[in-house]
């Protein structure tokens, strides 16, 4: 297998509250003992698992892993979609709600997530579109939200304590 045909992990330092890059060595040592080798990337900011999945894609790479929640996992689809190719997408969960895997019944412990990976069968999933008022067009997996529901998310993201409840926040909000 090339360089260029290695998996590509998006890992989101910022990830269940800031957690994600103090946690990495572990996941990938799980990964590497679960899948081999692979190449890592770490995000910089909103939006940036996109660019770096989409720019993966193209380059000829069969399958970009998600190292992060939620919003990780929907931005690497969304880069995946734009490519315009057949790249798979792996996660290894590492997020604050982790609605994504439940959903889908994914292992939620990090060394059976990465077994599966390993092990793991091919799932196809819905990608949605939502269009805003001025026209512009959004691709998004597993749920898309507004009014309550967002601010809730919004005010978890920010929240300095890390894996903050999505219940107090609720209450809060």
């Amino acid at each position: 297998m090339g360089a260029s045909q290695r998996p590509l992990v998006i890992v989101n330092p910022a990830s269940r509250g800031g957690d994600g890059a103090r946690d990495w060595p572990k996941a990938a040592a799980c990964l590497s003992s679960a899948i081999g080798g692979f190449d890592r990337r770490f995000t910089e900011g909103p939006g940036h698992a996109a660019t770096l999945s989409e720019e993966a894609a193209r380059a000829g790479r069969d399958l970009v892993l998600t190292f992060g929640g939620d919003g990780t996992i929907s931005e690497t689809a969304r880069g995946l979609v734009a490519s315009g190719t057949r790249c798979e997408l792996g996660v290894l969960p590492h997020g604050t709600g982790g609605d994504f895997v439940r959903s889908l019944a994914m292992p939620t412990r990090l060394a059976d997530a990465a077994r599966s990976l390993g092990t793991g069968r091919t799932l196809e999933i819905d990608v949605g579109r939502v269009t805003f008022a001025d026209g512009a067009n959004r691709l998004f997996v597993n749920a898309a939200s507004f009014g309550l529901s967002a601010e809730v998310a919004k005010r978890v993201n920010q929240s300095t304590k890390s894996r903050s409840s999505y219940a107090e926040h609720t209450l809060k909000a």
